[in-house]
C-alpha cells in the first residue's frame, strides 16, 4: 500500500485552523504542530507493521482500523488507533483519524 498523507495540516492538539484528529492528543504525548513529523512516521510505521484489527467495507469506501503502540516525542509509549480509508476508485489509503487508546 501507499500512504500518500501528510498532517501538516492537522491541527493535533485541539484549538482552531486547519484540519484536526478527531481525538486531540494529550500534551504529555510530546507531539505539537513544530515536531508533526515525527507523529507522522511513527503512524506510518504501525500501518505497515501492525496487523489490520477491523475493516469496514462500504459502496463508497474501505475502511480499516489499524492498532499499535508508538514511542512519543517525550520519551513515553501511547497505544494509538489509526483509522486509514481507501475510496472506491482509489489505490492510495489515507488517514481519518488516530487517537489513543
Amino acid at each position: 500500500m501507499l500512504f500518500g498523507f501528510s498532517l501538516k495540516h492537522y491541527n493535533i492538539n485541539g484549538g482552531y485552523g486547519g484540519y484536526f484528529l478527531k481525538y486531540r492528543l494529550p500534551d504529555s504525548s510530546g507531539f505539537t504542530q513544530r515536531n508533526v513529523e515525527e507523529l507522522e512516521q511513527r503512524l506510518l510505521t504501525i500501518a505497515r507493521t501492525e496487523d489490520v484489527q477491523e475493516v469496514i467495507a462500504s459502496p463508497y469506501d474501505t475502511k480499516y482500523v489499524v492498532e499499535g503502540t508508538i514511542d512519543t516525542s517525550s520519551g513515553g509509549k501511547m497505544a494509538i488507533r489509526s483509522i486509514w480509508i481507501i475510496e472506491t476508485g482509489e489505490d492510495s489509503p489515507r488517514l481519518v483519524t488516530a487517537y489513543p487508546v
